[in-house]
C-alpha cells in the first residue's frame, strides 16, 4: 500500500514539475488581484535549484518574470512569493509588489481575494493572533476558516525566489511562515524573523539593534584604546622629568 502511494505521489510530482514548463505561461501580470491559487506545492518549489536565464517572461516558469534585477547583464526568471499549505498542499501565489508579507497586509490599499495571513490555532486560541474576517474555507490559504479567522493546526510555508546569487544552488528560498510553530530561527522564513516562544515572529528592529550594538561596541573599543594610550603617554612624560 505504501509502495503504491509512493508511486502515485511520484507521478503527481512529475506532472506538477512538467506543468511548470508548459507553453501556456501564467504571467504575474495576468493575476488581476494580489494572489491566486496555483498547481505548485511546497515540495516542487523547494526542489527548484538552477537559475533559469531568459529573454522574455514567456520563457519563464509560471508565476515568474524575466528580469535583470540584481544582474544588469543577465536576464533571469524571478519568482515572487508563495504560501503553501503543508508540504503536499497547493501553494497560493502572491505579488510581492502588492503585498507586504512581513507586516501581513496589502500595499497601497490593494484588496485581498485570498486572506494570506494565517494564525496557528494555538496562537489564535491564546488571543495572540487574528486575521481578516473569513466566511468560507476558500478565503484562506490554510482552507480552514475557524471562528471567522484563517487558522491552521499544521504548518504554512513561505517560498520566494532568490535574486542575487547565481553561485547559490538554492534557486528558491523556503521556510515557515509567520505565526507558525518553530524550534529555531533557521526554520522561519527570512532574516527579519525569529523563533520566539516557539513561534515565528517578525522583529522589525532586529537588524537595527544588531547594527547599533556593533557600532556602540566599536566606539567603546576605540575610546578605551585611546584612554589607555593617553595614560601610557602621561606616564612616559612623568618618567622623563629631571630629578631635583
Amino acid at each position: 500500500m505504501l509502495f503504491i502511494f509512493s508511486i502515485q505521489y511520484f507521478i503527481l510530482l512529475l506532472i506538477t514539475i512538467s506543468s511548470i514548463s508548459l507553453a501556456n505561461h501564467i504571467s504575474i501580470s495576468s493575476v488581476i488581484g494580489i494572489s491566486e491559487t496555483t498547481l505548485y506545492n511546497y515540495t516542487v518549489l523547494n526542489s527548484l535549484r538552477e537559475t533559469k536565464f531568459c529573454n522574455n517572461s514567456d520563457e519563464c516558469y509560471d508565476y515568474s518574470e524575466c528580469s535583470s534585477e540584481g544582474h544588469v547583464n543577465n536576464r533571469h526568471c524571478i519568482f515572487h512569493g508563495f504560501y503553501c499549505d503543508g508540504e503536499g498542499g497547493l501553494c497560493t501565489f502572491f505579488n510581492k509588489d502588492k503585498y507586504d508579507y512581513l507586516r501581513e497586509k496589502p500595499k497601497n490599499n490593494f484588496k485581498e481575494d485570498i486572506i494570506l495571513k494565517t494564525c496557528h490555532l494555538k496562537l489564535f486560541e491564546q488571543g495572540k493572533c487574528k486575521t481578516n474576517t473569513c466566511s468560507r474555507v476558500f478565503n484562506c490559504v490554510s482552507k480552514n476558516c475557524y471562528k471567522s479567522n484563517c487558522v491552521t493546526n499544521g504548518t504554512i510555508y513561505q517560498c520566494m525566489g532568490k535574486q542575487t546569487d547565481y553561485n547559490d544552488k538554492k534557486y528558491m528560498t523556503c521556510g515557515k511562515a509567520l505565526n507558525m510553530e518553530c524550534n529555531s530561527d533557521e526554520e522561519c522564513f527570512g532574516k527579519e524573523t525569529e523563533c520566539i516562544d516557539g513561534f515565528c515572529v517578525y522583529e522589525p528592529n532586529k537588524s537595527f539593534f544588531t547594527g547599533t550594538t556593533i557600532s556602540i561596541m566599536l566606539i567603546a573599543l576605540i575610546v578605551g584604546f585611546y584612554l589607555i594610550y593617553l595614560l601610557y603617554k602621561r606616564k612616559d612624560n612623568f618618567s622623563e622629568l629631571p630629578e631635583n
